[in-house]
């Protein structure tokens, strides 16, 4: 079973800002500066008005109203600046090999051969698969997957074998 499609930078990017979304680690580190940066805030809030002002009261209102407006603001900040981090390495050095792709499935698990650099991967190294609207990444490690654009022709049987033999779900 084989399918063949052009990989893109656009398709690393794709890949880079899912797994950004999805990472365990990335999604902890962010939980964590959430509650720092918040709290950081919190405190400076309430010590500058009440040391400067002399107004307890009011720099702990004025705190809570800027604590709530970044506990929000934090996360969307950081999915921006992530994207345009991602998207500006993609432009300037890029994410990966491009060009015609080949991925083919056999006993022995997946091959992809891309840019004349072929890679196999056996089934028992498949993590799990990922799907979009547009990809679908079949993980082989934490931060590592061969990439299918679901344009490619004939996506879903490759994508049901590699599902068959390695008893991963979405």
């Amino acid at each position: 079973m084989q399918t063949d499609f052009p990989l893109t930078t656009e398709d690393y990017v794709a890949f880079n800002e899912h797994l950004l979304q999805t990472s365990d680690v990335l999604r902890t580190q962010q939980a964590r500066q959430r509650i720092v940066v918040t709290g950081l805030l919190f405190a400076a809030v309430v010590v500058w008005i009440g040391l400067v002002a002399g107004d307890w009261t009011g720099g702990l209102v004025a705190a809570a109203v800027g604590a709530v407006a970044m506990w929000f603001f934090l996360p969307w900040s950081n999915r921006r600046a992530r994207t345009r981090r991602v998207r500006g390495l993609a432009a300037r050095e890029g994410l990966g090999m491009t060009g015609r792709a080949s991925l083919s499935a056999d006993g022995d698990g997946l091959h992809e051969t891309l840019a004349g650099v072929s890679t196999s991967v056996p089934w028992d190294r498949v993590v799990r698969i990922d799907e979009t609207d547009r990809h679908v990444f079949v993980l082989v490690g934490p931060n590592a997957a061969l990439i299918i654009p679901k344009s490619a022709a004939d996506v879903s049987p490759i994508v049901a074998e590699i599902r068959s033999r390695t008893g991963t779900r979405s």
